[in-house]
């Protein structure tokens, strides 16, 4: 499966206006944001990159900022205190922190410039050891194939950042109770090594887009580029890799059906990790509650089209949010679900790769998905 890497924006996948859970999430208020574009003569694409930078991406990032203190400081707590409501506590703070990172990862430009040393850094901390879980007497799937980028990840085709918040899932969710904690220190201590580690990388990304100059700096060429291409990367990589390949529905998985490849096994929450995606896409597109590219079309009198991309979003969004249970059984218990969110996320990748780029006036970089 050809497979190419666009540098992605679309994490600004942010909680999308809704305190909702993502399978609660109501189509019909999707996008109650009211155009005041009239025409292409009243539109600044200036303003549009300008407040997709602060009210999108910063805004995403600071929130990721907080949840990721609040991770760590829930992760100290289990290491001082470790009891099974700490366990919990712990394990919530995760999921929380994992909504806002999969609505925020489209966005990263270089993700590897963050944590690749910190990789290096972990792997020098721990060996397989740490990572076995007393009661099963066997480490974790994470251990070895995570920080080792083993065949399966490679697969996966998993970044830095990735990897990291997953070999935090391991320590957190593969283990049986507290005493996991109490008869293996190490396991305390490494999961607040990581999670410092990740709240140093989320302050170093917010610096880095705080220099907005170089975001808004060219407005009909880089920019506009960049963000259009990472948008198709987005839905690419939630199509083909999170969810077709464990589902035995793209040419690169050879038709065999491999539910462990799901992104999130110890959790199971692979699922919500592609509805987030996508939901930071919607966030992108419309521009939080400021210009976005749906002003845009607007403005270029696109209406019919717009709306047309805006419901491909929804449809998405509904389809996985239809695949019942975790996505690791739903892949053999559910099959129909799981093709009918792969069909619907093809189209959105069509959507994002003809219909925006012909009315922005862009030429994307084409991706080819499989399962066609």
């Amino acid at each position: 499966m050809p497979y190419i890497w666009i540098a992605f924006v679309a994490f600004f996948l942010t909680a999308c206006a809704s305190e909702n859970s993502a399978q609660e999430r109501n189509a019909t208020n999707f996008s109650e944001k009211t155009s005041t574009v009239q025409n292409l003569t009243t539109f600044d694409k200036t303003t549009m990159l300008q407040n997709i930078l602060d009210n999108v991406l910063l805004a995403d990032v600071s929130l990721l900022k907080s949840e990721t203190e609040a991770l760590s400081i829930s992760i100290k707590n289990l290491q001082n205190t470790p009891t099974n409501i700490a366990l919990s506590e712990a394990q919530n703070a995760w999921k929380v922190t994992m909504e806002t990172w999969k609505r925020v990862q489209a966005n990263y430009v270089e993700d590897e410039i963050f944590l690749s040393n910190g990789i290096d850094e972990i792997r020098n901390l721990l060996d397989l050891s740490d990572f076995v879980n007393p009661s099963k007497k066997k480490p974790s799937f994470y251990a070895g194939e995570l920080l080792n980028s083993g065949d399966d990840v490679a697969s996966m085709r998993l970044s830095a950042r990735e990897r990291t918040y997953l070999v935090l899932e391991s320590l957190l969710f593969d283990v049986s109770d507290e005493t996991d904690y109490k008869d293996n220190s190490r396991r305390a201590e490494l999961a607040v090594k990581i999670s410092e580690l990740l709240l140093d990388a989320v302050i170093e990304l917010e610096s880095y887009w705080q220099n907005d100059e170089r975001f808004i700096s060219n407005i009909d060429g880089e920019s506009m580029d960049n963000i259009l291409n990472k948008m198709i990367d987005n839905v690419y990589k939630s199509r083909e890799t999170r969810l077709g390949d464990p589902a035995g529905l793209t040419q690169a998985s050879g038709a065999v059906v491999d539910p462990l490849l799901v992104e999130s096994l110890p959790s199971q929450t692979s699922k919500e990790h592609i509805i987030n995606r996508i939901l930071g896409l919607e966030k992108l597109y419309l521009g939080g509650e400021g210009l976005g590219f749906d002003d845009y079309l607007i403005s270029k009198g696109l209406i019919k089209e717009n709306n047309a991309l805006k419901i491909q979003i929804t449809d998405s969004i509904r389809a996985l949010s239809a695949i019942s249970g975790s996505l690791k059984s739903a892949i053999t218990e559910d099959p129909e679900a799981v093709k009918v969110a792969f069909d619907s996320l093809g189209e959105l990748l069509t959507a994002v790769q003809i219909t925006l780029p012909a009315a922005i006036d862009l030429v994307p970089k084409i991706v080819e998905a499989d399962g066609d």
